[in-house]
């Protein structure tokens, strides 16, 4: 079956196969000029069709109506049904293998600012859960390869709760997620939620290409959730216990602990514990 999609100004009709066997919808891009689309009404997950195209496009968003398997960090699986955002950006970016561990932080930061001008309560959940009002609303995934002279290979998987009810949810996550609906009481523009994204992320891509990690770092802390509050990190090597003090030059998480100053990256958390919340 084709699928056709009228997005704003651009019309989309031509078809190909990717190597699910899903035929999808392929176009230029929505408003935002300079992301090429390609939109699936069903898949297992954007990322499986984001990693067979990876180093074929510089810049592709992979859209999906839904998802029957997505994927969450640590193969964990993430639950999007119809209604939702849910997305995988494929870029092909000149950066220091240093600051890959921002491009999660600089989407994270995309997501909760256009979230916060729809008048939702967002803050960033270190490494990469955004939180409205304490409950999970969207979460970041990132891959990457990389190549010789600091060119990156980046898909970066976005999911945020939208446009549907929480009864649409596995009874066991219903009670820690939130969705944009139930929150405001009614329904977004999913495509223009993701232009608004796209063009947030833009930005800080440009500072991330211009080595100023630190504009990252500050506005990350700015909306940091549990910021100076007494956390647990849950992490590979143990847990840890402190008050959560910011964001490290490496885009780790830093906590002042009974001995001293710890950081803790990305790759060797399990689960990050707040005692309290904003």
């Amino acid at each position: 079956m084709k699928h056709v999609i009228y997005l704003r100004r651009y019309y989309i009709s031509w078809m190909m196969k990717v190597k699910s066997g899903e035929y999808v919808s392929e176009g230029s891009s929505l408003t935002h000029s300079l992301t090429d689309f390609l939109y699936v009404r069903k898949t297992r997950s954007t990322m499986i069709i984001a990693r067979s195209v990876m180093k074929r496009s510089e810049k592709l968003a992979i859209i999906a109506g839904y998802q029957t398997s997505g994927i969450g960090r640590r193969g964990r699986t993430w639950a999007s049904p119809p209604g939702g955002l849910w997305f995988s950006l494929v870029l092909k970016t000149c950066i220091p293998a240093s600051v890959v561990p921002f491009l999660s932080l600089a989407m994270s930061l995309s997501v909760v600012e256009v979230l916060r001008l729809k008048g939702l309560n967002a803050w960033i959940k270190w490494p990469n859960d955004i939180v409205v009002d304490g409950k999970k609303i969207s979460g970041v995934l990132v891959d990457v390869k990389i190549d010789s002279d600091d060119v990156v290979h980046a898909i970066i998987g976005v999911g945020i709760n939208v446009n549907f009810y929480l009864r649409d949810l596995p009874a066991d996550l219903q009670d820690s997620v939130v969705t944009i609906l139930e929150v405001l009481g009614y329904k977004l523009d999913i495509l223009e939620l993701l232009d608004e994204i796209l063009r947030e992320f833009d930005k800080y891509i440009a500072i991330l290409e211009r080595r100023k990690e630190q504009v990252i770092i500050e506005k990350v802390e700015e909306m940091l959730y549990g910021k100076g509050q007494k956390v647990v990190a849950i992490c590979e090597t143990g847990k840890f216990s402190g008050i959560l003090k910011g964001i490290g030059q490496t885009g780790s998480l830093v906590l002042e602990t009974e001995n001293g100053i710890k950081e803790i990256d990305s790759f060797s958390l399990e689960k990050l514990l707040i005692e309290s919340s904003k």
